[in-house]
């Protein structure tokens, strides 16, 4: 293994592994084999062609009836290609850590970057056209809209980016607080009021008549309402988006349910993978950068909620999130 022919040969040689190797070897042996009776150590020595080889040892005492020491046995492994590769895995896999570390650190400070200056552009064309509404005419009231919805389409698009970057990075900390569902839920739907009358749809909101409080992180479990709710508006063009909350089996159930455009069978296995969409590329029906579900997901988990996802392409979807035992506050 280290390149001699002969154990003779191999002491002969001054600049060898013979001082450091057997005074060690001997001196474990016989100082610590007859407590422990065997050893396992890794180490490296040197070739005859002055290489480094990393070994294995593994070694135990034999010993007669009467305990007394015949002789020592083992093996030496020669681990030097096992031990490349797993340098080289290590190495690798640091790279990626630094990689996904600097990738989310970068999307959270553009990000913060973009939306500030957004807002204020935002927070001025509000005021501007509070200004000029007086006597004006459709057409800036047109532009306004425009420009509103582009602006907040492009804050929301922001706000996921920075909500996948905190996660992925490990920097969000989970605030376990009790909220009163149902009002979360009626909050909600109110800000889709106004979209679900634009585009002639049917919203309604089916809650029980006693409020329903849970232990959970407010704004995670939040953020997934509202991104379901967004999709469902988002993929639903006629008909009706339904969002309701019901006890089920000793568990609590959140779902929406849709008359849109449906996932087809395929896709669902992808459904909730980063940057990702059915339908890819410039010529796509519907905007979004196919994070919403993907944080969802990630939400759900988080907060050991589970979700389900059942749907019919042409037909619409409905989007289930339960609530187990452990969430649910008693006697409210």
């Amino acid at each position: 293994m280290l390149g001699y022919d002969s154990f003779e040969e191999l002491s002969s040689h001054k600049d060898s592994n013979r001082g450091r190797y057997h005074k060690r070897g001997l001196q474990y042996s016989f100082n610590e084999f007859e407590h422990k009776n065997s050893f396992v150590e890794e180490t490296v020595l040197i070739t005859k062609d002055k290489k480094e080889l990393y070994v294995r040892e593994n070694a135990h005492v034999m010993r007669d009836n009467e305990g007394s020491i015949i002789c020592y046995e083992g093996t030496i492994e020669d681990m030097t290609d096992k031990k490349s590769i797993e340098q080289e895995l290590l190495s690798a896999k640091d790279k990626a850590e630094q990689s996904d570390k600097l990738k989310s650190e970068f999307l959270a400070q553009i990000s913060h970057e973009i939306r500030t200056p957004i807002n204020t552009i935002l927070n001025f064309t509000g005021l501007m056209y509070e200004e000029l509404q007086h006597g004006s005419n459709e057409d800036i009231e047109t532009y306004h809209s425009m420009t509103a919805m582009a602006g907040h389409r492009l804050i929301r698009t922001i706000d996921l980016i920075l909500n996948m970057a905190q996660l992925q990075s490990g920097a969000y900390e989970l605030h376990i607080d009790k909220i009163n569902l149902s009002q979360s839920i009626v909050n909600i739907i109110r800000d889709y009021k106004y979209q679900a009358t634009a585009k002639e749809l049917e919203l309604t909101c089916e809650l029980p008549e006693k409020n329903i409080f849970v232990q959970t992180d407010e704004y995670l479990v939040n953020q997934v309402f509202v991104n379901l709710i967004d999709n469902a508006m988002k993929f639903t063009d006629e008909g009706s988006v339904t969002v309701r909350l019901v006890n089920v089996n000793n568990s609590l159930l959140f779902e929406v349910e849709d008359t849109g455009i449906g996932i087809s069978e395929d896709y669902l296995p992808r459904l909730f993978k980063p940057f990702t969409q059915e339908t890819q590329g410039y010529t796509r029906s519907y905007d979004g950068n196919g994070l919403g579900l993907a944080l969802v997901k990630k939400y759900c988990d988080i907060n050991n909620l589970r979700l389900e996802v059942k749907s019919q392409k042409g037909k619409g979807s409905c989007f289930s999130v339960y609530f187990n035992d452990s969430h649910l506050v008693k006697d409210e």
